[in-house]
């Protein structure tokens, strides 16, 4: 599950603010109506992920600095 693609498929803008490293820092912003839609794709994902745990260690692997929970589009 991927936080940040949900995000971006709730309506919300994802920013790069830096990068130290292999670290990312982002910045989200977004409507309170993008906020809400986010959190019902995380309450529908978390489920589906939590059935399936190699969903979240292949980001692991592949190096995703959003591995730590997190992805759904509706």
């Amino acid at each position: 599950m991927d936080i940040l693609k949900i995000a971006i498929a709730s309506g919300m803008q994802v920013t790069l603010d830096g990068r130290i490293g292999t670290q990312e820092y982002r910045s989200v912003y977004g409507s309170l109506q993008a906020l809400r839609r986010f959190a019902e794709a995380v309450l529908i994902t978390a489920p589906i992920v939590a059935e399936r745990p190699e969903l979240t260690e292949a980001e692991g692997r592949t190096g995703s600095s959003n591995s730590r929970g997190c992805e759904a589009q509706r």
